[in-house]
């Protein structure tokens, strides 16, 4: 099992286990309710128009895949929750994140 999985892995349904192999569409369903259950937690609001486009969010309707997105990861144990790698602005990236799911989903 790779040592993190992000939504881009999801995206493009690659993951580098031992080399680079597609990911089953169980393991995408699995890995992106992690995902969306972390972005759901982040809303303020589950009536909100955010959290509507994550909860529709799934495997057959995924954003457009953007660097930024490979911050949102899961680590190799399935226990584990998702998180988010910030960068320079931890509030206003995961915003950035959820409005670009908002606009795609």
């Amino acid at each position: 099992m790779a040592g993190q999985i992000s939504l881009s892995n999801i995206i493009s349904k690659r993951i580098m286990d031992q080399e680079w192999r597609d990911m089953t569409e169980e393991e995408q369903k699995f890995y992106l309710e992690k995902i969306k259950t972390f972005l759901l937690s982040t809303c303020r609001s589950e009536n909100s128009k955010t959290a509507q486009a994550i909860n529709q969010m799934s495997i057959y309707n995924l954003p457009p895949n953007a660097g930024i997105l490979g911050r949102l990861v899961i680590e190799d144990s399935k226990e584990h929750g998702a998180y988010y790698i910030a960068g320079q602005d931890y509030p206003s990236e995961l915003n950035f994140i959820k409005s670009y799911i908002r606009q795609y989903c």
